[in-house]
């Protein structure tokens, strides 16, 4: 009975999100930095993210392990008007708690230029417990490789969403002009508090605005033909500026 009232709960935790109790979670607080050379010095942003881990149970071929994500895009004002927004996401992983999961493991071990080299038993896929308690105790701090940058965006109107634009991370000078460049982008752990502070560079009605097309194009039916959906306003949503904890 006690197996069975067991096995009921643990069911239960996965229908209400309440599975943390039960499996190992692991938490990792940085803060992502972000220098730009411009023609009049340096410009940097940054902001406090966590990315969360929690294993589970595995069911078939899906390995029960769920990515949470929290923090905000940083954001680098430059000296001709206009702000550079570093995503959550890359352009390859669209999702914001699978591309920070295991960005500073990859980081640290591959991709970048980690202030202590972490041991190889670590750098294992499967050991993101370990590294993130090696990463913590360390105060870690690495300096990402351009191959795995998150993806940039910039707007020609700060309060029309309709004036996205993609920004080329390796090639700003394509879109920003004569000596602008990303110099570098890295984390840091940090136990700093997460910030809440993007909101303040968008109108009021901005999110809305941006949801408010999304649902329009979605009426019309057959999201595949409509063109809306292939340009990047209709790829991006609030989620890749902001992740909040879901209650």
């Amino acid at each position: 009975m006690m197996a069975r009232g067991w096995a009921l709960g643990l069911l239960a935790c996965g229908l209400v999100g309440g599975c943390d109790l039960f499996y190992p979670s692991e938490p990792l607080r940085y803060r992502m930095t972000v220098t730009v050379d411009t023609p009049d010095g340096t410009r940097s942003g940054s902001s406090v993210l966590e990315s969360t881990i929690t294993a589970g149970t595995r069911f078939g071929d899906a390995s029960g392990i769920r990515y949470r994500m929290e923090g905000e895009a940083v954001t680098v004002p430059l000296p001709n008007g206009k702000v550079l927004f570093v995503l959550l996401r890359s352009q390859d992983i669209g999702d914001p708690a699978s591309y920070h999961a295991n960005l500073m493991q990859v980081a640290a071990c591959r991709n970048g230029h980690p202030s202590e080299t972490p041991p190889p038993s670590i750098c294992e896929g499967g050991n993101w417990q370990e590294f993130r308690n090696w990463a913590r105790n360390e105060q870690l701090s690495v300096e990402l490789d351009h191959s795995i940058y998150p993806m940039v965006v910039t707007f020609g109107d700060i309060e029309n969403p309709s004036t996205v634009e993609s920004v080329n991370p390796n090639n700003l000078e394509a879109e920003m002009g004569y000596d602008y460049r990303i110099k570098i982008i890295d984390l840091q752990i940090t136990k700093n508090p997460l910030q809440h502070s993007i909101n303040r560079l968008f109108p009021n009605r901005f999110w809305k605005t941006w949801a408010g097309e999304n649902r329009k194009n979605i009426a019309q039916g057959d999201a595949m033909k409509n063109p809306y959906f292939k340009s990047l306003m209709g790829t991006l949503n609030r989620g890749d500026f902001i992740s909040e904890k879901r209650q």
